[in-house]
């Protein structure tokens, strides 16, 4: 297996230490906002699109090297990864790939239009999460949602199918 093409990405010190201001480093790049940051491990860096609903990349880079380390997405808004995760070792080969949807089989655009067609727009999600459900055993998808002080609505989406399995709006006084 040859070095993949995201493998030859390398963290741009310059760029990291010309930037840096206010504790951190920030900045637009096209449609995109540039995170770069420093942790104990190594350096990384979030390709974050401008639109709220889209993924955001990270990538993790080897502090020796500088070459990437790891490369996976999540949802920007709420932090929750998606998709395939590949921990690459320092010649670019792939060491690990965690598959983040393997319960969740309905990718996240897809679950995006399945919120539209049940009346959910992006923004009226508040808090989102993917989780088993203890009683049924079935993986989920549950949105807390905007609503009326002193009221909660919450929906169930299935993680396999993608169809809402049910919707509580309920008075906060009354639980």
């Amino acid at each position: 297996m040859g070095i993949n093409m995201e493998t030859t990405d390398k963290f741009d010190v310059f760029t990291y230490e010309q930037r840096y201001a206010d504790g951190r480093c920030l900045f637009k790049e096209g449609n995109n906002t540039i995170y770069m940051f420093e942790t104990d491990e190594g350096y990384g860096k979030h390709v974050i699109p401008d639109d709220p609903a889209t993924v955001a990349t990270q990538i993790l880079y080897y502090p020796d090297t500088l070459t990437v380390s790891c490369v996976g997405e999540f949802i920007k808004e709420f932090e929750i990864q998606i998709g395939v995760w590949r921990n690459y070792d320092k010649f670019g080969e792939v060491e690990q790939e965690d598959n983040m949807d393997e319960h969740y089989p309905v990718s996240w655009k897809e679950m995006q239009g399945r919120f539209l067609a049940n009346d959910i727009r992006f923004d009226d999600i508040r808090q989102l999460k993917r989780t088993k459900d203890r009683e049924t055993g079935r993986y989920v998808w549950i949105l807390v949602l905007n609503a009326p002080k002193g009221t909660m609505d919450v929906a169930h989406f299935d993680a396999e199918t993608g169809e809402l399995i049910k919707r509580n709006k309920s008075n906060i006084h009354n639980l």
